[in-house]
């Protein structure tokens, strides 16, 4: 009798405690929007169990069903937990609920590298290399553990108001013994920090992470972009083209000491850069004899400690004034025919555009959330697309132009459309479709999606034309857009048709081909330079000018003629 009553009172005492205590989603409160991109959003929040702040990344609901973007953020999870380093961001959980899924990371009070460098940039040498250094520290064992980062860049690296300096965002990890997330052949990166192997689609190693962490340096030490772009396709481009700088002539930013190190770092090939993060930690420490300046002296700089700079030297206004003239003449040997025969062909295509439907029959599109967000493909400012209708929802009534307009009853304002923008999507050829750095899925997309009012920039990549193409698309509450895009008419096509006897081809001083050959070659819109090369004969050169919207250009050439 006595063991029965105290079994009930120890039952009712677990029961008791079970009930008061909070429930797992219940500790964690959302105190302030930091940032929101088109499929995320970032928070700070505040976990009462464990009484500390922490940083609440989400994925906004309507993508939550996104098995790519699920498995990327359980990607991150896994990626993360496997790194336990100082200089890499912790995280605490992986909370998913039905469609809210959430990481919780440790919170950083401080600035991203990418806003530290537009506010104080350049910064001075020993900040850079120290900074540089713990970057290096973070990714050694992250190599170690087999995680390519794969997106380093400014704004993945934290510093916080103590001086700390912490890598975060490994959603686009390459992890050594799990599957991948994007599909074969996909590019995934920001082209501005972007090695030229990752722009090429090759296999990415760690040297790859290393080439990102001496573009950020040279960021640091000039405050200038190594690899730029105005638009994400031509960001990629440079990325694809890219060759090392000549440091010599930017002495006044970055010292003769430091130069052996970076130009390493910088090298185009992956094979002769330093294959280990710790390889290149100890070439770095060889620029420091004192070793990396304290926390305390980054922190101090961090609160407005600043060490003066003199204003951008000879050097880089010289090297400013070279890419200008480049620019300038490129533009003007474009527009300059020269006595070839080259025969242009259009490929004359019929656009169908796809029914727009019944929104109301639309159930599993995407839902947005009633404010748009901002777009994440922050660096692509590529023109409106134009091959865009807007139909109404709603069934279709012929409006009678003779009709008298119907005055409102009085304090009644006009109807405002309401309802998600639909938006269909298909392309020429096919493509694989993103938003900001979400697969949406290949063309023609299975259904429509249900966005918000406002601007949306979508990227399309074709494994044959093996440029991005970038498309901002603007869309209104209740409209339905259908976006169908022939993709040939935003990059140059050239086809070397016919070249007797034969001969090397060259595009840009890059060779690419020998003919005879029926590969159409794609290159970016603008400017290029084709060169037919043969032992026996003198090299022939043509400049070629392309526009949106240009025929293919057939190229025919006959050596024994000259």
């Amino acid at each position: 009798m006595l063991l029965s009553i105290r079994l009930q009172a120890l039952k009712y005492f677990i029961d008791f405690t079970v009930r008061a205590m909070p429930e797992p989603g219940s500790r964690l409160t959302i105190t302030r929007e930091i940032s929101r991109s088109s499929i995320s959003t970032v928070s700070e929040g505040y976990d009462t169990g464990l009484d500390r702040k922490v940083l609440v990344k989400s994925i906004h609901p309507q993508f939550a069903r996104d098995s790519d973007l699920r498995a990327r953020l359980d990607r991150e999870a896994r990626a993360i937990a496997r790194i336990s380093h100082p200089n890499v961001v912790q995280i605490f959980d992986l909370r998913v609920d039905g469609d809210d899924v959430a990481l919780v990371l440790e919170f950083v009070e401080g600035m991203s590298l990418g806003k530290l460098l537009k506010d104080r940039a350049p910064l001075p040498t020993d900040i850079a290399l120290t900074i540089t250094l713990a970057v290096l520290e973070g990714l050694t064992t992250a190599h170690a553990a087999g995680i390519i980062h794969r997106d380093l860049k400014p704004d993945n690296v934290l510093v916080s108001n103590r001086g700390e300096v912490k890598i975060t965002d490994f959603g686009m990890a390459s992890l050594r013994d799990q599957p991948s997330v994007t599909m074969e052949g996909m590019v995934i990166g920001t082209p501005s920090y972007m090695a030229p192997e990752q722009a090429s689609g090759a296999e990415l190693t760690a040297a790859t992470d290393l080439f990102a962490v001496g573009l950020m340096l040279f960021e640091m030490l000039t405050g200038e972009r190594l690899i730029k772009g105005a638009t994400l396709p031509e960001a990629y481009q440079n990325a694809l083209k890219y060759s090392p700088p000549k440091l010599d002539d930017l002495r006044e930013w970055i010292p003769e000491h430091v130069e052996p190190a970076l130009r390493r770092l910088l090298e185009r090939s992956a094979d002769k850069r330093p294959q280990t993060a710790l390889e290149a930690k100890q070439l770095l420490l060889r620029t420091l004899p004192n070793g990396p300046l304290p926390n305390a002296l980054i922190a101090d700089f961090l609160s407005g400690a600043s060490i003066q700079r003199a204003a951008p030297g000879p050097a880089i206004r010289t090297m400013r004034s070279h890419r200008l003239l480049h620019t300038g003449l490129m533009a003007l040997v474009g527009v300059v025919a020269i006595g070839v025969t080259v025969q242009t062909v259009r490929h004359l295509s019929v656009r169908e555009r796809p029914a727009a439907g019944d929104p109301t029959t639309i159930t599993d599109s995407l839902r947005q959330s009633p404010d748009p967000p901002r777009i994440a493909v922050a660096d692509s400012v590529s023109p409106s697309v134009t091959e865009t209708t807007r139909v109404r929802t709603g069934p279709p009534t012929p409006p009678d132009v003779n009709a008298p307009e119907k005055p409102l009853p009085d304090g009644q304002s006009p109807a405002v459309p309401t309802g998600p923008a639909i938006v269909a999507i298909s392309t020429r050829p096919w493509a694989k479709v993103f938003l900001s750095d979400s697969l949406l899925g290949t063309t023609p997309l299975p259904r429509p999606l249900s966005l918000a009012a406002g601007s949306y920039n979508f990227v399309f990549l074709n494994s044959e034309i093996g440029l991005p193409i970038a498309r901002t698309v603007q869309v209104s509450a209740g409209d339905t857009t259908s976006l169908d895009l022939n993709l040939y008419d935003f990059v140059a096509r050239i086809r070397v048709a016919s070249v007797k006897p034969w001969a090397d081809v060259y595009v840009d001083d890059s060779f690419v081909v020998r003919t005879p050959s029926a590969q159409i070659i794609f290159r970016s819109l603008g400017s290029h330079r084709v060169t037919l090369k043969h032992p026996d004969y003198p090299a022939h050169t043509m400049d070629l000018q392309f526009g949106e919207g240009d025929p293919e250009a057939e190229i025919r050439f006959d050596f024994t003629q000259l």
